[in-house]
C-alpha cells in the first residue's frame, strides 16, 4: 500500500478502505490497484477472470483487510500519560501532502514520488526522523505491544 494507491481507493469509493458493503468489484479493484501489472490495462482482464474463479471469497476479503490495516501499524502515534494519542497538530493541507513534503524534504526524495512508497517504510521514517529531531516517543506497534502482553501472560 502506499499513500497514491490509498488516495485512489478512497476517491473511488472503494469499500475496503471506506467500510462501505464490499462487492466483488471492490475487492477486485482493491487487488488489482496493488498488483505488480497494475497500469497494464492488457492483462487486467485476465486477472478480474483469475480472480473471478477464485472460491473463497471471505478468505480473499480478510487477506484485503489484513493488507490494508498492515499498512497502518507503524503510524506516527505518539505515546502519552495513560496510552497512545493521535498527534493530529498537522499543517492546513492534506496530510498526504504533509507526509510527502516532510519524507521527501528529510531524505531528498521528489514529493511526487514518495506517493508511491511503501506505507509502512515512510511511517517508520517519519516516527525514526521525528524522534531523532523532536524527541518525540512512540509506543511500539500494536500487534507488538499485543504479542508482548500475549507471551508474558504465559510465561509470567
Amino acid at each position: 500500500m502506499s499513500l497514491r494507491s490509498q488516495v485512489d481507493l478512497q476517491l473511488s469509493g472503494n469499500a475496503i478502505v471506506n467500510g462501505n458493503e464490499i462487492t466483488e468489484g471492490d475487492i477486485a479493484a482493491y487487488i488489482w490497484r496493488h498488483h505488480a501489472d497494475f497500469g497494464d490495462e492488457s492483462k487486467r482482464k485476465a486477472f478480474v477472470k483469475k480472480l473471478g474463479d477464485a472460491k473463497d471469497h471471505a478468505q480473499i476479503i480478510a487477506d484485503c483487510f489484513d493488507h490494508y490495516t498492515s499498512a497502518f501499524e507503524d503510524t506516527p502515534n505518539g505515546a502519552g500519560f495513560g496510552g497512545t494519542h493521535m498527534n493530529s497538530a498537522l499543517p492546513a493541507v492534506p496530510p498526504i501532502a504533509h507526509l510527502c513534503e516532510e519524507y521527501g524534504a528529510a531524505y531528498g526524495v521528489e514529493p511526487h514520488k514518495v506517493a508511491d512508497l511503501d506505507l509502512r517504510i515512510v511511517f517508520q521514517s517519519l516516527r525514526a526522523l521525528r524522534m531523532r529531531t523532536h524527541g518525540t516517543k512512540y509506543l511500539e506497534p500494536k500487534r507488538l505491544r499485543e504479542a508482548k502482553s500475549e507471551f508474558l501472560k504465559h510465561h509470567g
